[in-house]
């Protein structure tokens, strides 16, 4: 990457050869990447995600003529932690802002909380076949469960770098 200074307007542009457009220029200017450098590749975004997914499809086969308020709050809450994880990792991670990430993230938790409750309900309503509820309820409860302690984990960075 070059400098250039235009002498008529004073501003500093920037020429980028071609062989410094990979990673160069981020040596150049000490910049740091995280480890994952998008929330599309968080493990725990992923596994939230495809749940969502493979409910809101499994919803459509199997319930889509319910009209029980356990499957409207399944379906409320089903898209909500994954979304919530994704607007957290845009927050970043850095100590002025791993607050933001941590508080979304906790509606995220919240609303699979409510997700599996709901799922609980139209499980001893038997809305579902028992081999269907009891594979949802078992990922339902993984996204749960990952998403705090990933919270946890996300609150023990904060405190370390408070410290």
């Amino acid at each position: 990457m070059r400098w250039m200074t235009n002498m008529r307007s004073g501003w500093t542009t920037f020429i980028i050869d071609e062989y410094e457009e990979s990673e160069e220029w981020k040596r150049n200017t000490d910049y740091e990447p995280s480890e994952i450098d998008s929330f599309e590749n968080l493990p725990i975004y992923q596994k939230a995600f495809e749940f969502t997914i493979d409910s809101m499809n499994m919803v459509d086969e199997h319930l889509a003529d319910s009209e029980d308020e356990s499957v409207n709050t399944f379906c409320r809450s089903i898209t909500i932690p994954a979304a919530k994880i994704a607007g957290g990792f845009g927050f970043g991670f850095e100590l002025d802002s791993l607050g933001g990430n941590i508080a979304n993230c906790k509606r995220g938790l919240n609303a699979a909380n409510k997700m599996l409750d709901a799922l609980h309900e139209i499980g001893k309503k038997e809305l579902l076949g028992r081999d269907i509820y009891f594979e949802f309820h078992g990922r339902a409860k993984e996204v749960r469960d990952e998403l705090a302690i990933y919270i946890i984990d996300l609150r023990e960075r904060f405190r370390r770098d408070i410290l």
